[in-house]
């Protein structure tokens, strides 16, 4: 009887030892996957942010550009707008003259 219960008991633990070794293996698995999603979901989160840069780079050329467009329209409307005497004054300009005026 004894024999008996010890064999019972043998061949209890080994079954165990079988279903804990597949729940490993199974975890394992899932695990493995679980790290592919999640290396995948890591690219994507780096390309987005690398569009985000690059967007970001884009908006402050864009908005340098405007400025610098918005400063030469002024420049020209502060010219146009300057009474003669001032045009008058600023070298290598002065006042047309007619043909033959001197």
């Amino acid at each position: 009887m004894f024999n008996e219960n010890l064999d019972l008991l043998i061949s209890r633990i080994s079954g165990f030892e079988t279903m804990v070794s597949n729940g490993f293996k199974t975890m394992d698995e899932r695990m493995t996957t679980m790290e592919a999603k999640l290396i995948g979901i890591g690219n994507k989160v780096n390309g987005i942010e690398s569009r985000l840069i690059d967007i970001e780079q884009k908006q402050i050329a864009l908005d340098i550009q405007m400025e610098s467009r918005f400063y030469a329209l002024e420049v020209l409307i502060d010219k146009s707008t300057d009474p003669l005497t001032v045009r008058s004054k600023q070298p290598g300009r002065g006042l047309s003259r007619g043909r033959g005026k001197v």
